[in-house]
């Protein structure tokens, strides 16, 4: 049986959860033309780049954790194209 980390578990879902909010209010802006003038400033540009950054580090810090990571890599990359 493997060792889960709860923690690295926690901030993984809290950095998914993040990612669908912000992507959600991206739709409504840009696809469906809501007037969220908050979206635009900075403090949002700052939560977008906070977003990205830990969905990245996360992702590489549980990279080295998982198995079979050449495989899965190159399923990621399939699915991206």
């Amino acid at each position: 049986m493997k060792t889960r980390y709860t923690t690295l578990d926690i901030l993984r879902a809290l950095s998914i959860i993040t990612m669908i909010i912000y992507h959600i209010l991206w739709d409504l802006v840009n696809a469906f033309d809501v007037d969220l003038p908050w979206f635009y400033s900075e403090t949002a540009d700052a939560i977008q780049m906070a977003i990205r950054w830990s969905f990245i580090l996360i992702s590489g810090f549980c990279w080295s954790l998982g198995n079979r990571q050449i495989r899965r890599g190159i399923i990621v990359l399939l699915a991206s194209v």
